[in-house]
């Protein structure tokens, strides 16, 4: 099996196809191969490029800890791609989660070219239409296709993402630092610096958020927004 996954980058880029042909061929593979954190970019990428010009701005999110409260593209948009920062950390000092992930995908070299960066989180990435297709171009065909790859991992989604954006694979990326931006990520926040006003979670204007991610993670404020929003 190992042998297998070591040898399909190579085998598909011989084949004298465009990338889009390799990726459509390349979607099976993700789907048996990669979990399915990991897929969602190959199929999402396909989906939107064969949507044409339906959608004029997306979000790819998390499902199980994202929640909305109140439009999630209520932003200035413009024609770029919007990611999110977690905690400021950096991948020097980031979580054994975190590293585990990126030296198992792209092993220890990566975590010492990148050691000063901040850790961008993928589980809630905003663009425009255009901008967006570029992004999980990339990160598909770095997914599929990049043979220095050290392994398909739970959490290359991570690696491959911050990988995009600190070597400027895509034109035109906001970062937005947390609690600056229209997504929270509060995985990592110490409960104190969150801030909640009648059950909604603010930014330090005491304007509503648009997305929580990872709002689950701290049990009291899991109850309100469940409260609030389901009404149980």
């Amino acid at each position: 099996m190992r042998t297998v996954l070591n040898a399909y980058p190579s085998l598909i880029n011989r084949l004298p196809l465009d990338l889009d042909q390799k990726l459509r061929l390349a979607k099976g593979f993700a789907s048996r191969f990669f979990h399915v954190a990991n897929t969602r970019f190959v199929l999402s990428y396909l989906y939107l490029l064969e949507s044409g010009a339906t959608y004029d701005n997306v979000m790819i999110a998390d499902v199980r800890d994202v929640c909305f409260q109140k439009d999630p593209f209520d932003v200035e948009m413009r024609d770029q791609l919007h990611v999110f920062n977690e905690e400021p950390v950096t991948v020097g000092t980031a979580c054994a989660s975190y590293k585990e992930w990126f030296s198992r995908t792209y092993g220890e070299p990566f975590l010492d070219r990148f050691n000063h960066r901040r850790i961008s989180c993928c589980g809630v990435t905003i663009g425009s239409r255009d901008r967006m297709l570029s992004y999980l171009r990339e990160v598909s065909k770095l997914m599929c296709f990049d043979s220095s790859l050290e392994s398909y991992c739970f959490g290359m989604d991570s690696a491959v993402h911050n990988f995009v954006i600190y070597d400027q694979k895509v034109p035109d990326i906001a970062v937005h630092e947390n609690l600056e931006g229209p997504v929270l990520t509060m995985g990592t926040m110490p409960r104190e610096r969150i801030l909640v006003k009648d059950g909604v979670v603010v930014d330090r204007n005491n304007c509503a958020i648009n997305t929580l991610h990872q709002y689950d993670r701290h049990p009291d404020i899991k109850d309100a927004i469940t409260t609030r929003l389901i009404g149980i």
